[in-house]
């Protein structure tokens, strides 16, 4: 079809073929019963009917096949495709493979749901009609007719209203109508039986109705989305589903029947609709504010569990107008916060959260982000420089976003406490935003408390992946309801006077002002019922400074520092003892560009650059002694290495080449290690043979009889120099 007609046509002619084929079926149904009541006045001993039905099958058979010899011939889409020999296995894998392509796989499992409660309305419609309601077999078999009207009624009626690009629109009346028709064809039995008959007409007219309504939108989607070398694949994959819908709707039926009353399961299968409908309802708006509203009640519940949260200064904060969004500033204590300022700010304001991509990138946390509409940007500590230019364009779309009229929650600091004060340096995110927006909205919001929480990193590293067990122990062990709560204050306040057009320095010690007033110690609040509420103050944890020794950096890369510091920061002297952001105001940003200046200019490739806090870590760094320059880590020597060792002393025969030594010894433990690296690991003779047979053939087409080898002491220096040998070269080697 979609070969034949143009897109906007589709639904139009799959409404009219549905029409035509339930007219066929239905004339289909009322010819073999006139058959079937034929007798043969000559074959009297003969089933004259059913060879009358079996001639006119064949007829029809023939007449298609040969109608088929007529049908133009198209090129195949993707002819290098193999045939699915595998059969369900092939469809399976690919039912899979539409998790890609998420509406497609809604479509194709909506018509797979249609059919098996086609299936199982047919089969239910049999017993209920002749056994439970005791009508005749030609009303009960009308029954199935008039479903079939209310199919092809409601093929027609989708044709005219829905296409390829509105189809989801039908999926919710469908369903629920599929399942109202259902429930109306079940209460039948509690009617008058003069007007059983009709009302169960009606019933299953408008069962049918909405079926053929649900239907045919989702079959002219499933015919249009794909590309054209996938369509075959996914029309098998639709049939698949829809069988397997079939026979499911068989077996269920087989369990169901010595179980209840036909008008019983009658009812539960429009139940069944009635449950597919919600769930649609939760797919099609999982990004409305429905599932939000749910979920913020659920989560709200659950950390009142934990938390005793007092709010000040919410209702001071007025809505914003339209096209005005506000720009929520939080400190950042403990992971938890987060999650506490969103539950208060939601019902309000809905903001939209600038989130770190490589923490919000697990399975249990993604849903929650697009749900939420987060803002995601890389981390600079873990990304390095290379993720300049995402975290820009990310602080650009938080600035397009407040513009437009949404709300944002950005946190100055972009990292949790390392103490019980907030430090924010020369962090440049909020001055950018306000420089690009002029006169932006913004509220403070002070968060009290949490410091000494597992959450925080005054607890060690905060890892919820790490402590969930720890976590569903507590909860267990205080029955989920009974355990201490620790006491969380937020306090919010739209400042009158704040220093929106200063620089970034002033902006930020602005903002410590505010978030470090009345800061509470680190507190630990006990976690089981029967060790009480109130909590116990702890030291801060020391700060891991590492002490770093000047003496051996030279005196010229400590002036040339020094000097590409004061120029690029326009300042006029800096000391080695400077710190970067809090003496200099160089923020994350001037950090990325100082470490590419490092690696351009010294050839020290910076990986950690949070561990560049002072003047002196940028000139240790450029000598390569700095914390981040990338030092490697101590590993174990591979098991391998030590397999088959033997203690005899190593001898070496004498031969007349290097070569001949090195395969005589190849010969006599062809799987001993001789040679190994971090990199490549532990290779053994037979290895290093084939490797070297190999690469000896390319070096021996390089015209020149030396070959210079300048690679540091590993696997591939060792391989280049027994190559070169085998080549006939010369290997120079140089270090």
């Amino acid at each position: 079809i979609p070969e034949h007609f143009p897109a906007d046509k589709i639904t139009r002619i799959n409404g009219r073929l549905k029409m035509f084929t339930t007219l066929g079926i239905l004339i289909g149904i009322a010819c073999a019963g006139i058959a079937l009541d034929f007798r043969s006045p000559v074959f009297v001993a003969v089933p004259a009917g059913q060879i009358l039905i079996a001639c006119t099958v064949i007829l029809i058979s023939a007449a298609g096949l040969i109608a088929s010899l007529g049908i133009t011939e198209y090129q195949a889409a993707a002819p290098d495709k193999p045939f699915p020999w595998a059969g369900p296995f092939h469809s399976l894998r690919d039912v899979f493979a539409l998790r890609k392509d998420p509406l497609l796989l809604l479509a194709v499992l909506s018509d797979a749901f249609f059919y098996f409660l086609a299936a199982l309305v047919v089969l239910v419609i049999n017993t209920y009609g002749i056994d439970q309601l005791g009508l005749s077999r030609t009303v009960t078999s009308m029954m199935s007719v008039a479903l079939m009207v209310g199919v092809s009624l409601g093929a027609v009626f989708a044709s005219r209203i829905a296409d390829t690009t509105n189809w989801t629109k039908v999926l919710l009346p469908g369903t629920s109508g599929m399942a109202a028709g259902l429930a109306a064809a079940a209460l039948s039995v509690y009617v008058p039986e003069e007007q059983r008959v009709a009302a169960l007409f009606a019933s299953f007219i408008l069962t049918g109705f909405c079926g053929g309504f649900f239907l045919i939108p989702i079959t002219s989607f499933i015919q249009v989305r794909p590309k054209d070398s996938d369509k075959g694949q996914v029309i098998a994959v639709v049939g698949f589903c829809s069988f397997i819908g079939i026979l499911l709707a068989g077996r269920i039926y087989t369990v169901l029947d010595g179980l209840m009353e036909p008008g019983t399961m009658l009812f539960c299968t429009g139940l069944t609709s009635f449950s597919a409908a919600l769930i649609l309802m939760v797919l099609l708006r999982w990004n409305s504010s429905i599932v939000r509203n749910i979920l913020h009640l659920v989560i709200r519940g659950l950390l009142r569990l934990r938390y005793d949260i007092e709010v000040a200064g919410l209702e001071k904060v007025e809505k914003s107008n339209i096209g005005e969004g506000i720009l929520f500033l939080p400190n950042h204590p403990a992971w938890i916060d987060p999650v506490i300022i969103m539950t208060i700010l939601h019902g309000k304001f809905q903001p939209r959260p600038l989130a770190d991509y490589e923490e919000t990138n697990k399975w249990y946390i993604r849903p929650l982000m697009r749900l939420v509409h987060a803002i995601r940007i890389p981390s600079l500590a873990k990304n390095g420089r290379g993720s300049k230019d995402e975290i820009t364009n990310g602080i650009n779309r938080v600035a397009a976003s407040l513009r437009a009229g949404d709300n944002v929650i950005l946190y100055p600091a972009g990292r949790l406490y390392r103490s019980m004060y907030e430090q924010l340096g020369a962090k440049s995110a909020v001055h950018t935003i306000l420089a690009e927006n002029t006169g932006q909205r913004i509220v403070l919001v002070r968060t009290g408390g949490l410091w000494g929480s597992s959450f925080s990193w005054a607890d060690g590293s905060p890892r919820l992946s790490r402590r969930w067990k720890t976590y569903l122990s507590f909860a267990l062990a205080n029955c989920l309801f009974f355990g201490p709560r620790r006491k969380v204050t937020v306090e919010l306040a739209e400042p009158v006077y704040f220093p929106r057009h200063d620089d970034r320095i002033t902006i930020n010690q602005a903002l410590e002002q505010f978030y470090n007033v009345d800061a509470l110690p680190n507190l630990q609040v006990p976690y089981f019922w029967w060790q009480g509420s109130n909590p116990i103050a702890r030291p801060d944890p020391e700060d891991q400074a590492v002490v770093r020794d000047l003496a051996n950096v030279p005196e010229s890369i400590k002036t040339q520092v020094k000097d590409h510091l004061q120029e690029v920061n326009k300042i006029p002297a800096v000391a080695m003892e400077d710190k970067l952001a809090g003496d200099i105001g160089m923020d994350s940003l001037a950090l990325m560009e100082l470490a590419a200046w490092l690696e351009k200019e010294f050839g020290m490739p910076i990986e950690d650059l949070e561990s560049i806090r002072t003047v002196g870590d940028v000139a240790l760094a450029a000598c390569g002694q700095g914390v981040g320059t990338g030092e490697e880590k101590k590993q174990a020597v591979h098991p391998a290495w030590f397999r088959g060792d033997a203690r005899k002393d190593l001898s070496l025969s004498w031969t007349e080449s290097i070569c001949q030594a090195f395969l005589g010894k190849a010969k006599a433990h062809p799987d001993k290690a001789i040679v190994a690296d971090r990199i490549s690991g532990v290779k053994t003779y037979r290895q290093f043979v084939m490797a070297t047979m190999i690469l000896q053939k390319k070096l021996r087409a390089i015209d020149s009889p030396n070959l210079g080898i300048m690679l540091p002491a590993s696997v591939s220096a060792s391989l280049c120099y027994f190559a070169a040998l085998f080549a006939e070269k010369t290997p120079v080697m140089l270090n």
